[in-house]
Parts: structure tokens; sequence; C-alpha cells
């Protein structure tokens, strides 16, 4: 199951600024994912869900930090994200 990104906007001052709702468990555990090395498709939750984006958002943090600490090239990396 693949997760996906959105954006949640309401009202006339959302064109400037959309709202996003973080769920903590979630981003926690997309977190931890990444800084395990990962690939994005473990997401466990359903896409265009808070939980989704929270996740998804969190592991490219995750991923960020466990490209940093390993010596792998990053062409190989980014391979292993999908």
């Amino acid at each position: 199951m693949h997760c996906m990104v959105f954006l949640q906007s309401k009202g006339p001052a959302a064109m400037t600024e959309p709202s996003l709702k973080i769920d903590a468990a979630a981003w926690h555990a997309g977190h931890l994912a990444g800084r395990r090395g990962l690939a994005v498709r473990h997401c466990p939750y359903s896409a265009g869900t808070v939980e989704s984006w929270s996740w998804v958002s969190a592991f490219i943090e995750g991923k960020a930090e466990w490209l940093r600490q390993s010596d792998r090239p990053v062409l190989q990396s980014v391979a292993e994200m999908q």
C-alpha cells in the first residue's frame, strides 16, 4: 500500500496558508521507519489520510538522517526509498 501526501485547506485564508494536521503516533512510526532505512512502500496507512501525510513526512526526515549516517551512494538510497 502506498501513501500519498495531501494538504487540507478551508476558507479564504487557506489559499495562502494551507492547514496541515499531524498524527503524532503515525509521525513517530514514519520517522523510525526512515531511520531504519525502510522503503516508503512500508507505510501502513491509506493514501489521503492524516496518518499517511504524517507518516510520509516523518519518513522523509528519518530517511535523510539515515542517509547522512551511512556511506551508501545517494542514487542507490533513493531507489531504495521507493
